[in-house]
């Protein structure tokens, strides 16, 4: 599809940041704070969307295959959310089962609605966790680490991996997961583009 049409979004930052920085998303509504003047790809699907932000144009033909990993092995910010209601419920359970215990309720309905389905927990033990509030847990991937930074999609490089996992609380859970790798010379902005999708995880 052709990149939607975008109208102004208000966001406070500081002059220098926001210079840094532009508010990117995609056309199923998806968006995030990332370096200005990089490229964005957002896809859909039954179980999901996804936005990438990336230094260099996202090469769709690996990510359509099984090297998905090597389209997203440098600088990015990535926004992956997976629908508990459709086909994306058994992601939205692994996660629950290996960082939100307290919501296990909706892992015992996916068992009951789906009798015999195997649920592996999510295993980040590797990474660094902060728990922000019930549903939102702030995270470092270390380098070199498969951890949350890499759960969907992005590949692990000599680079630490830092973002948030929401769950956003609906009829049904989704999980939202922001990763976001960048160049030394941009880490004063990884903490905004963080707080701005914390931000927006609360709006309804």
């Amino acid at each position: 599809m052709e990149a939607p049409k975008g109208n102004a979004v208000s966001v406070a930052l500081d002059q220098k940041t926001a210079d840094k920085l532009a508010y990117y998303k995609a056309a199923d509504g998806l968006g995030l704070l990332a370096p200005r003047d990089w490229y964005c790809a957002g896809t859909v699907g039954s179980g999901g969307s996804q936005l990438f932000v990336t230094l260099r144009p996202l090469d769709v033909n690996k990510y359509f295959s099984k090297r998905r990993d090597e389209a997203l092995d440098g600088p990015v910010v990535a926004i992956v959310e997976r629908f508990g209601s459709t086909s994306g419920r058994s992601d939205v359970a692994e996660v629950i089962l290996g960082i939100f215990p307290a919501y296990k309720g909706f892992v015992d309905s996916v068992k009951e609605m789906f009798p015999g389905i195997t649920l592996h927990p999510a295993s980040f033990s590797a990474d660094k966790l902060t728990n922000k509030s019930k549903r939102s847990v702030r995270y470092t991937t270390p380098a070199e680490i498969d951890g949350l930074g890499t759960h969907w999609g992005l590949k692990k490089n000599a680079t630490p991996i830092e973002g948030v996992v929401i769950l956003i609380d609906q009829e049904w859970l989704d999980v939202r997961l922001l990763s976001v790798r960048l160049p030394d010379s941009l880490s004063a902005v990884v903490e905004p583009i963080i707080r701005q999708v914390e931000l927006d995880a609360k709006q309804p």
